[in-house]
């Protein structure tokens, strides 16, 4: 799916491919997380409207009231969903023009702020899709429990009707039902970790959600300050850990649900909404006693642990904050297992480090004499190597541009950091010169 993006803050242009990977980088204050704002609100669903009128001219009405009367009558029914996969398409792609219409609601701003913001989606293929399962309920006003399920890579589903009240479910209810189906194809169930996830473990019983929703309607002791929807949700995510704590992620078999803890040589304990940091010794401490990168990697590990799924899209605005090089390194690995795993990964940087470790992983796409033995050396698993059609790299500019950049053989050709570091080499040579 390529996104493209005109007059979005500090954005002037931008067109923006999606890959299994998708990394931003940049200087400060180029727009790096209006775009991941932006994407976040496309891939949550949250504009794709259900318009109960629309008839789904795919399936002819006879088929339509046959399915709806089976469905009353409490069959479970297997449908092969592929003949309204145009429908589906073309749906997704007309919300896309009332999100524009709408960005304004998930920044928390005035709609002046977005009056010149533009946005279009190309979309040309529904298999990556349905790569994954897609599954929900929709609950029509305690009426009907809509139940649907699809059989992983396709849009067979098996579709159930419970009915809690004495209601007929007919085709206008079966269109609306259709309806949910359509938004969850495109629904990729995100999470995003915001760059204040550190601070929110330590204030969220101040940031209580009255003060909150009373903030971004502007009715809060006349306050103007609003909160973006995005870190809304992460101050949601982060205040019901005691409620998911209860879920179990497709994930819960493998490693990867305590690398987080491996990194940190620490174990997580929740303790109601909150959690508990069990270190080396044994020795355990509350949270707000946590060093800032046990605080930084919780929404991180526990979304692992408990809540990821085949398919999410996770996305990290800056996963280096607050760790030493060497972990900065290690998140980078975490991410393209990730990656391997069948999780989408979206992540703004600052850091060479994971860039370049990144970079390492792409190079290891490619075949050479001693692989084998170079990956035992330095520890590289096959879940390491990050193929180049799963990445897509951008690098956001001063003047508003966004540019993706080329990869090789020898991975990213072209770094934000390139100049940086050809400047401080230089001076570091040169004092070394001089001072020799």
């Amino acid at each position: 799916m390529t996104f493209e993006f005109k007059n979005l803050g500090a954005i002037k242009e931008a067109q923006i491919e999606m890959g299994r990977l998708t990394v931003i980088s940049g200087k400060n204050n180029t727009g790096k997380t209006y775009l991941t704002y932006a994407v976040w609100g496309l891939s949550a669903g949250g504009f794709y409207t259900i318009n109960a009128s629309d008839t789904f001219k795919s399936i002819s009405d006879s088929e339509k009231l046959l399915l709806a009367s089976e469905l009353d009558s409490g069959i479970l029914k297997e449908v092969d969903l592929s003949p309204l996969e145009n429908e589906f398409t073309s749906r997704y792609l007309s919300s896309v023009l009332r999100y524009e219409e709408q960005i304004n609601l998930l920044f928390g701003t005035s709609n002046t702020f977005f009056k010149n913001t533009k946005i279009t989606c190309a979309y040309n293929d529904i298999k990556e899709e349905i790569s994954r399962r897609i599954y929900g309920e929709r609950d029509d006003n305690n009426a009907y429990i809509f139940k649907y399920e699809n059989i992983e890579g396709t849009l067979i589903f098996k579709l159930q009707i419970q009915k809690m009240k004495d209601k007929t479910f007919d085709v206008y209810e079966l269109e609306k039902c259709l309806g949910s189906i359509g938004y969850h194809v495109f629904y990729h169930n995100p999470y995003l970790f915001t760059a204040q996830r550190e601070a929110i473990h330590l204030f969220k019983y101040s940031i209580n959600k009255s003060a909150r929703y009373g903030l971004r309607n502007g009715i809060k002791n006349n306050q103007r300050d609003k909160y973006a929807i995005p870190l809304e949700r992460n101050i949601d995510f982060v205040s019901d850990f005691d409620n998911l704590e209860q879920n179990y992620s497709f994930l819960k078999d493998t490693d990867l649900i305590t690398e987080i803890e491996q990194i940190l040589g620490i174990k997580y304990q929740i303790h109601y909404d909150s959690f508990q940091v069990e270190n080396a010794n044994g020795i355990t401490t509350p949270a707000f006693m946590a060093s800032t990168s046990v605080r930084t990697l919780a929404d991180l590990h526990f979304y692992l642990k408990h809540l990821a799924q085949k398919g999410d899209l996770l996305m990290i605005d800056e996963p280096e904050l607050n760790l030493h090089p060497e972990n900065q390194i290690k998140i980078a690995r975490l991410l393209v297992k990730l990656v391997n795993a069948g999780i989408r990964v979206w992540i703004t940087t600052h850091s060479d480090y994971i860039v370049k470790e990144l970079n390492n992983c792409l190079m290891l796409s490619n075949d050479f004499t001693d692989k084998e033995a170079f990956m035992q050396e330095y520890n590289y698993k096959e879940n390491d190597i990050l193929k180049k059609e799963d990445i897509r790299v951008y690098i956001a500019h001063e003047e508003g541009t966004v540019e993706q950049v080329e990869i090789g053989k020898f991975g990213m050709k072209k770094t934000t950091f390139d100049e940086a570091l050809k400047r401080f080499n230089e001076v570091s040579d040169t004092l070394f010169n001089i001072l020799d």
